[in-house]
């Protein structure tokens, strides 16, 4: 059967799971329902069209009640034949690939078909990269990566930067403005904080100490945050005061805490203690016990 001899609820269904797939979605039937082209039904009836003894399981595959196009050179437009090229540049380029996940400060390294991201996929790309670099060293790995891109000549041209993580912070630039791709992020340990927009402080409950050094993810990059450790009846341990914490004045997600240039807390193991943050237009995400 050739896509013209289908039926107007059969067409309009493939032509919906052609649209889901070019934004990178595999629908279920609720959603082919939902963005049925140009045609009105009831969602009984698209269901009932999918089934698995029905005539559009030769135009569709199902895996798990989602859906994509078979491969099928009848599909209208040439789709069938422009969604091979994009796997095929995929394909092609991804020996290369391999190359760049070992550039030095590369962690990871993501690639996303044209085909899979809204792009009309063509035979000379772009295929978007997503790379996750080490923390601190974005703007290296970015030279880095055109280096390397220069490098592969045709194939190069072909790959396109998109998104560029900074592994420390899990947070990340938007490289084309052009892609498809695109990145949310947040913070390591940023659902809840603690904030003094002006001065505040936090105590925490007693607890039995056990590590050697205190590090805060914190943000005190426009204030300061100090931490001081007092006993269990409130007084605090000699050296380990509010006046002998260096304080924290910088935005980072691992900072270590020190008290007169020391950040060495082996002597308070076992003991009961509390510690006690003094905030000034900082935020505390959290503390760990290293």
């Amino acid at each position: 059967m050739q896509f013209d001899d289908l039926g107007p609820l059969s067409k309009a269904i493939v032509e919906a799971v052609l649209a889901a797939e070019q934004l990178g979605i595999a629908p279920d039937a609720g959603l082919i329902w939902r963005t049925l082209p140009g045609y009105d039904t009831h969602l009984a009836n698209v269901q009932a069209a999918v089934a698995a003894d029905s005539s559009l399981r030769g135009w569709l595959h199902e895996s798990g009640g989602l859906f994509c196009a078979l491969d099928r050179e009848a599909l209208p437009g040439g789709m069938a034949a422009s969604r091979r090229r994009a796997l095929a540049l995929r394909d092609r380029v991804r020996p290369s690939l391999a190359g760049l996940g070992k550039l030095p400060m590369v962690e990871a390294v993501a690639v996303f078909g044209a085909s899979g991201w809204g792009h009309r996929p063509t035979e000379d790309g772009p295929v978007d990269l997503m790379v996750i670099a080490e923390g601190g060293r974005t703007e290296l790995v970015r030279r880095a990566i055109a280096a390397w891109r220069r490098s592969k000549g045709e194939i190069g041209s072909t790959l396109r930067l998109s998104v560029l993580i900074d592994a420390d912070v899990l947070d990340g630039l938007q490289e084309d403005a052009g892609s498809a791709l695109a990145l949310a992020t947040l913070r390591l340990d940023g659902f809840v904080s603690v904030d003094a927009r002006g001065e505040g402080m936090l105590t925490t409950k007693p607890f039995t100490f056990s590590g050697s050094k205190l590090v805060v993810n914190a943000d005190a990059a426009r204030g300061r945050l100090c931490v001081e450790i007092i006993d269990a009846a409130g007084s605090p341990v000699p050296g380990f005061g509010s006046g002998d914490c260096d304080g924290i004045e910088s935005d980072a997600i691992h900072q270590l805490v020190t008290w007169n240039g020391r950040p060495e807390l082996n002597s308070l193991e076992g003991r009961a203690v509390k510690l006690k943050f003094s905030l000034n237009q900082a935020r505390l995400f959290s503390f760990t016990l290293e």
